[in-house]
């Protein structure tokens, strides 16, 4: 059995969907999966199983895989066998224990894993998240992870998105003409761009450029790093989805049997 550590669920984070997308995929394919929350639990949906903490001790006791996204310090759930799936970058005080089974999301992540053990968790519903050939005007912009580290430019600031369910966003970003991301590393751009909408990033000291522009060069189109870029943003759009879906859609079934033959 698989315990996935998460916080509560936050859509407008792309890692807290996928961990809750990975129970659902566990069990879609046989296995057995639950949620354990490490705050307050806030959905309640039967799309995932979500059990309490008190529940998951026997579990673990019996043998139950803990899977800790790397923002876990160490192991709290003191599991005998530890799955660690690594979304993003470590931060630098955040330890990992020793035996850890390690695993990326995708090649930028596989920096801290290897390029032979990536669990890409599609978590978009490409029925509503695509480009619905709308007449658009005018731009959006997206904060989160750019609170507080990335300077404002209000002058670009029209549409703030925060939380919104996903017809109503996908609904905005078929509407807009662009968006404008202090966050470098969102699912918000993916949705974005499957919308038909470019992405311009205004993190200009953003870790992922480099890697993406030259390592990854899918994901570096539809999309532009300062204003400078925003025309490359809109001329290689349309290159983006097909790329896209192939690896987190066609190729994920091969990743999730792989995943659970190396972690049962």
């Amino acid at each position: 059995m698989y315990i996935i550590f998460a916080p509560a669920y936050n859509y407008k984070s792309s890692g807290c969907k996928v961990l809750y997308e990975l129970d659902y995929y566990l069990r879609s394919y046989g296995q057995e999966s639950a949620v354990v929350n490490f705050e307050p639990r806030n959905y309640f949906d039967k799309r995932y199983n979500i059990i309490d903490l008190k529940d998951s001790v026997k579990l673990i006791k019996e043998g139950a895989a803990v899977i800790y996204p790397e923002i876990v310090n160490g192991n709290p759930l003191n599991a005998k066998k530890i799955i660690r799936w690594i979304l993003n970058a470590p931060l630098k005080d955040v330890h990992f224990t020793d035996n850890e089974i390690v695993w990326a999301y995708d090649k930028f992540s596989a920096k801290w894993a290897d390029d032979n053990h990536i669990l890409s968790v599609p978590y978009v519903d490409l029925d509503i998240c695509r480009d619905m050939d709308l007449c658009r005007k005018g731009s959006a912009f997206f904060v989160y992870k750019g609170e507080g580290r990335v300077p404002r430019i209000p002058e670009l600031e029209e549409i703030q998105i925060t939380d919104l369910e996903p017809v109503k966003l996908y609904a905005l970003l078929n509407s807009i003409n662009v968006l404008y991301t202090y966050d470098d590393y969102t699912g918000m751009a993916d949705e974005a761009r499957l919308c038909g909408c470019p992405v311009v990033c205004l993190d200009f000291e953003s870790r992922r450029k480099d890697f993406v522009k030259y390592t990854h060069p899918y994901d570096y189109y539809g999309y532009g790093y300062g204003l400078k870029e925003l025309s490359h943003a809109k001329d290689t759009l349309h290159l983006f989805a097909k790329p896209y879906i192939k690896e987190f859609y066609d190729d994920f079934k091969k990743q999730l049997e792989c995943f659970i033959k190396e972690t049962k």
